[in-house]
């Protein structure tokens, strides 16, 4: 459960997908616009210069309907304009394409710090979810340095893919850097020193609470 103290607007925020000459860039309903690669000011290092769409793909949302495909290694780099928690969000869906078959990409995302994705393949993690098509991937980071990057890393003979990353400033107060153990009473320090993965966010007897009026861009489910 995340507790907030008040409404709150990110500060700096990269929103980004891979660029589609007869696509306008995507506004989502809850207001955010995601820019292409060349709108934005992140950085990429690549071989590779692999952009694929598809028109017809059956998704949710335009940002999936483009995708880059990575047979090397490639790292997007990101200036931060402070340090602190941020959210870095990963869009994925295997669009169909002459380059690679994404269903069998296999592949890892990592930080300077953080291993995000070990190994990972879109069937394997989404074969226990058919509601879904696409798959969304949440994370809370501490970013202390002025230059913050993320590497995709294919495995040998395979390929790594992106749709769309976000990565958006998140307020300090989300994580505290103590908290208290129950079993036995202690009190633990050093939290700001972890990265998290949002597993589910549940609004505890409240209603469905979505992006478009929750301030940070989340989604809390009901129970």
């Amino acid at each position: 459960m995340e507790i907030e103290k008040t409404p709150t607007k990110p500060e700096k925020k990269y929103l980004f997908y891979p660029p589609c000459h007869h696509h306008r860039y995507p506004t989502l309903p809850d207001g955010r616009v995601f820019k292409t690669e060349s709108q934005s000011t992140q950085q990429l290092k690549t071989n590779d210069d692999n952009k694929v769409s598809d028109d017809k793909a059956d998704v949710p949302s335009p940002l999936y309907l483009n995708a880059r495909i990575f047979t090397s290694e490639a790292t997007y780099t990101f200036h931060m304009a402070r340090p602190g928690w941020h959210w870095v969000r990963l869009h994925f869906y295997p669009l169909t394409n002459s380059v690679f078959d994404l269903q069998k990409a296999t592949f890892n995302v990592m930080t300077e710090k953080y291993t995000l994705l070990h190994s990972f393949n879109f069937n394997e993690a989404t074969k226990n979810n058919t509601n879904n098509k696409v798959l969304f991937k949440e994370y809370l980071l501490n970013v202390t340095e002025q230059q913050f990057s993320i590497k995709f890393s294919p495995q040998k003979n395979s390929a790594a893919f992106i749709n769309a990353i976000e990565v958006v400033s998140a307020p300090d107060y989300l994580i505290e850097d103590t908290a208290n153990n129950l079993q036995p009473m202690s009190q633990f320090q050093g939290l700001s020193k972890f990265g998290y993965e949002t597993v589910y966010r549940l609004n505890m007897g409240g209603p469905l609470v979505t992006s478009v009026n929750d301030t940070l861009g989340r989604n809390w489910y009901p129970r």
